[in-house]
């Protein structure tokens, strides 16, 4: 009876968890982030010209920055998409219960509160149970790596909160400040940048290499296989393994169509 049930399970049914190669989403937040990379060096490096009294190009600094900003908010909407598949293809790759449902790792972002530690433990998940044994050590890509990536995204949100504290309006030094602060921000915003940019390259690789190398390919994958042999089948419906001729049109009584004998009593 358990056997005849598995043989049923292994077959796709509506709503089963498949793989869903996040790779499209991985060029969109790679292109982007890389042009937030140079925008972003570019201002600091206008910003450090303005230090030495020579303020030519602050307006054109001010200008990359407010840029960046904007970019760095369309990399997050692209960034989130992305997230949330890799998120999803957890159930496919490591049969894994997730923690959080698949909305929020787009909401977790959002929400107030919760976006102070969902992302984070998110993204947790994702890396650990992403990367097999026999690659988490020739990628550079670990817990201490998360955290440094999500401290990151914090401190850019609470600098500007920091800055006026300390350097209020009415400060004489105000262009030397905001050169200053200008400058440091952008600085945490490149390398923020960044880490996100080697989490989702490494994410999806690794994500990529699970899925191709995980044998067999049962429920959890659109690539249904034999219950007996392990044979790849024609098709996701199918009823009989073109290999070993076992049939199970009748989920209770799988049967080897050669020899008619009964599957159960055979294994």
């Amino acid at each position: 009876s358990s056997a005849a049930s598995d043989v049923y399970k292994r077959q796709e049914y509506p709503g089963q968890p498949v793989f869903s190669d996040p790779k499209k989403y991985r060029i969109f937040s790679e292109t982007i982030l890389k042009f937030l990379i140079g925008v972003g060096l570019l201002s600091v490096l206008l910003y450090l010209i303005s230090l030495f009294d020579i303020y030519y190009f602050i307006e054109l600094a001010g200008l990359l920055y407010l840029l960046g900003l904007v970019t760095f908010y369309v990399a997050g909407i692209v960034f989130s998409l992305w997230f949330y598949k890799a998120y999803s293809n957890l159930e496919t790759i490591n049969d894994v219960k997730l923690e959080y449902s698949k909305k929020w790792s787009i909401l977790g972002f959002f929400i107030p509160f919760a976006n102070i530690f969902v992302p984070y433990q998110i993204a947790e998940d994702i890396v650990h149970y992403s990367f097999t044994e026999d690659i988490k050590s020739s990628l550079k890509l670990d817990l201490p790596s998360v955290i440094a990536w999500w401290s990151l995204f914090l401190f850019f949100h609470l600098m500007p909160f920091a800055y006026l504290i300390l350097f209020p309006p009415t400060n004489t030094n105000i262009i030397l400040s905001n050169s200053v602060f200008f400058a440091l921000h952008a600085t945490v915003l490149v390398i923020g940048a960044y880490k996100t940019l080697e989490l989702v390259n490494y994410v999806t690789m690794a994500q990529k290499y699970r899925y191709e190398n995980t044998e067999p390919k049962n429920v959890y994958s659109r690539k249904a296989v034999c219950p007996s042999c392990d044979t790849e089948l024609r098709t996701k419906t199918a009823k009989q393994c073109p290999s070993c001729l076992l049939s199970w049109h009748n989920p209770d009584n799988p049967i080897y169509i050669n020899t008619k004998e009964e599957w159960l009593t055979s294994v």
